[in-house]
């Protein structure tokens, strides 16, 4: 588990380098959107990233495939194998398919910190701890955090 936190963060990181280091360097395209954060790659080549309460995706050649409003400020984002997008707000979990339109929405246990994928199967960490869905959102199994830790 948390190797998987690592690579993630590393991923981040990357992601955010080579960013500054294509615009830098006069990139094929740059895209600008206003306070850009969580970037994920998707399978086309294309990447997402989250602007306030959007979630925008731009195609491998930097045009907007499209944009997806939550409705509120978007917090954590992860992409699995088929393209689909899987967003938190607050407490609740949201998966978006690779065109854009939302397919489930889940309410959590409480807020949302980080999302990861197990087998093809999604990972939530909350506060007190975490639980898992599979592809239609249903909760697979949750684990409590004992309050003396």
């Amino acid at each position: 588990m948390r190797k998987q936190v690592y690579v993630i963060a590393l991923l981040t990181l990357i992601l955010s380098l080579c960013f500054m280091s294509a615009s830098a360097a006069g990139a094929d395209w740059a895209l600008r959107v206003d306070g850009a954060k969580t970037p994920v790659l998707l399978p086309d080549g294309g990447i997402a990233v989250i602007s306030g309460s959007k979630v925008v995706a731009v195609n491998a050649d930097g045009n907007t495939k499209w944009s997806w409003d939550a409705g509120g400020q978007v917090k954590f984002l992860a992409t699995d194998d088929a393209g689909n997008l899987y967003a938190a707000l607050n407490k609740t979990v949201f998966k978006v398919s690779g065109a854009g339109k939302m397919i489930w929405k889940t309410d959590a246990f409480g807020e949302v910190y980080s999302f990861a994928f197990v087998e093809g199967k999604l990972l939530v960490g909350w506060a007190n701890g975490l639980f898992e869905l599979d592809d239609k959102g249903k909760l697979l199994w949750e684990y409590y955090m004992p309050e003396d830790c």
